[in-house]
């Protein structure tokens, strides 16, 4: 099984250390294809742009500012042993950061997320889904997951298959981006059946609008609103909640 790492990249400071930790692992890549998204074309064309220029049978994608653990090659290929393996989904893990907003949010401990930044697919799979979805400017992996599962496509969990995230710095242009993004979901449950993987839940569990958990959240972060930083995560998740009913009003796509 010829294996291709794709790696999509705004030329990051960080990129020398992913690629750093991809040739100094266990199982090596046949290949390690750096795809630049030089017309801010956003990740899922990035990617796919990297995969068109792939040979691997498995195509492997991680992104720009993230470490792959030294057998991470070697546990996701285990996986696809499994000839009805279609797509694996590894665990990303956030270095240097307590239990915050966005770790909660965007963590991936048990691989329960199929997220771009550690995911595999068989090419031939990947080209019958047609790659990641274009359409979509963040999510489009959770996108390429529901599409797996809608054509009965089986989805392997590697929680052992470990990347290491960049720490994500705060600032009020990164919160503005983030409670933006997941607005997306609406847009999300419009194409998809995004309760069809039932191992695999959106994190707006509850309905399009009510995000119940994060209550105790939002109270906290509301308590300490002198301090800069616990403001922000309020504003943050006060944000979230206008932007999921500005878009879930416009698509009448109202879940609760």
């Amino acid at each position: 099984m010829r294996i291709s790492v794709i790696i999509p990249t705004i030329e990051r400071d960080s990129l020398a250390r992913t690629i750093e930790s991809l040739q100094n692992q266990t199982h090596p890549a046949d290949e390690i294809i750096i795809e630049k998204d030089l017309n801010q074309l956003g990740p899922a064309a990035t990617r796919n742009n990297g995969a068109r220029r792939a040979h691997g049978d498995l195509l492997l994608f991680i992104d720009d500012d993230c470490v792959a653990a030294p057998n991470w090659i070697e546990r996701m290929r285990a996986a696809f042993e499994n000839p009805g393996i279609m797509a694996a989904s590894g665990a990303v893990l956030y270095r240097g950061h307590a239990d915050d907003i966005r770790e909660r949010a965007v963590q991936n401990p048990n691989a329960q997320w199929f997220m771009g930044a550690n995911c595999g697919v068989r090419r031939n799979t990947f080209w019958k889904l047609g790659g990641f979805p274009e359409k979509y400017l963040v999510y489009e992996d959770k996108a390429l997951a529901l599409a797996c599962w809608s054509r009965g496509y089986e989805v392997a969990r590697v929680p052992l298959a470990h990347v290491y995230h960049e720490p994500t710095y705060w600032s009020s242009s990164v919160a503005k981006r983030f409670y933006g993004n997941l607005a997306w979901w609406v847009d999300l449950s419009r194409d998809y059946n995004i309760w069809a993987d039932k191992n695999n839940p959106p994190p707006i569990w509850g309905g399009t609008v009510l995000m119940p958990r994060d209550f105790g959240a939002f109270f906290k972060h509301l308590f300490n609103f002198a301090d800069e930083d616990h403001r922000l995560r309020a504003k943050l998740l006060f944000n979230q909640r206008i932007n999921l009913w500005k878009r879930a009003i416009k698509n009448k796509k109202l879940l609760i």
